[in-house]
Formats: structure tokens, C-alpha cells, sequence
């Protein structure tokens, strides 16, 4: 009996000091910190404040009130849902957004372009799959962008500082302003 107990005791402390999935999350995060500036966070959502600013039908109260983005427990997340989340953007709302007819701000493109690659990069170094508990909620955002109308874009676009709020506060930056990081 004492044996049992104490093969078990040993075998709970192997588990305890072996990497798992705490690590590898660290090791997303660290990669992710060493990526990703916070300058660059900041100058994407200065842009998308003038983008949204400019746009008349963006500022109405109504407006102001819908959300595209879900509501997720962003601890719960990883490098591969954010990911998910960039390229749902991208497919859904910016490449629709800036097509040939609408020209796209450089600065804003290159950061973007840089965060994607950034989270591709470092996404390996972790649990590279969906986590089961955004996997439904990334999916229907992502069908819910697929039906989004031309006004409903731009007011999409003006969410993505929600997302870029979330990975702020994932790599643990302080460069935003806590009130920044409720959701609106």
C-alpha cells in the first residue's frame, strides 16, 4: 500500500515538472512578445479610429452598439485561434474593404501582414490547433462575415481593435490603457 502511495506521489511530481501545455503556451506568448511591438498595435488602432471617424454612417448611435466580433474568454485562447480570427479578417473584411476600386492604407496593411506572419511563426511553438472552447464561435464568426453587407464591413473593420486589444493583453503589453481592454 505505502508503495502505491508513493509511486503515485512520484509519478504526480514527474507530470508536475515535465513541459505541457502551460510551457508551450509560454513559449507562444514569449514568441509572440518578441514579434510583436507595441507601437505597431498602437498605430493599427490610431488608424482604424481615423478609418471609422471618417466614415459617416460608422459614428450613428445604432452603429456604435453592434458588435461583429464574439465575446470570448480570451485566457482561454491560443496563438492558433487568434490566428484563425486574422485570417477570417482578412478573407472577410479587408481584402473586400480594399479591392482595386478602394485604396488601403499602406501602414496599416504592412502592420497586419507582420501580425499574421508573426502569429504563423509562432503558432508552431505551441497547441497549433483551435481550442475546443472557441472552436464554435470562431466558426460562426466566420460565417457571419461571409454574409456581411458593404456598410456592415467598415463597422467589422473598426471591431478588429477589439482583436488587437486581445493580443495585446495575451503577450501581457502594457502598451494600451486598461480601459481599452474591456469589451465596448
Amino acid at each position: 500500500m505505502r508503495w502505491t502511495i508513493l509511486t503515485l506521489l512520484a509519478l504526480a511530481a514527474l507530470i508536475h515538472t515535465c513541459p505541457g501545455a502551460k510551457n508551450r503556451r509560454d513559449a507562444q506568448v514569449d514568441c509572440l512578445a518578441r514579434c510583436i511591438r507595441p507601437k505597431m498595435i498602437n498605430d493599427m488602432m490610431n488608424t482604424l479610429k481615423d478609418i471609422s471617424r471618417s466614415l459617416p454612417n460608422v459614428n450613428n448611435e445604432q452603429n456604435r452598439k453592434q458588435r461583429y466580433v464574439p465575446k470570448v474568454y480570451i485566457k482561454k485562447m491560443n496563438v492558433a485561434d487568434i490566428n484563425k480570427i486574422l485570417e477570417i479578417f482578412e478573407d472577410h473584411v479587408f481584402k473586400k474593404l480594399w479591392n482595386s476600386e478602394t485604396k488601403d492604407p499602406k501602414s496599416f496593411t504592412h502592420a497586419f501582414n507582420t501580425l499574421k506572419d508573426s502569429m504563423e511563426r509562432c503558432k508552431d511553438r505551441g497547441q497549433v490547433t483551435l481550442t475546443r472552447n472557441t472552436r464554435e464561435t470562431i466558426k460562426n464568426m466566420e460565417e457571419r462575415f461571409k454574409m456581411l453587407s458593404a456598410d456592415e464591413l467598415w463597422r467589422a473593420a473598426g471591431d478588429f481593435q477589439i482583436v488587437l486589444e486581445w493580443i495585446s493583453f495575451y503577450i501581457g503589453k502594457k502598451s494600451l490603457p486598461y480601459k481599452h481592454l474591456r469589451s465596448p
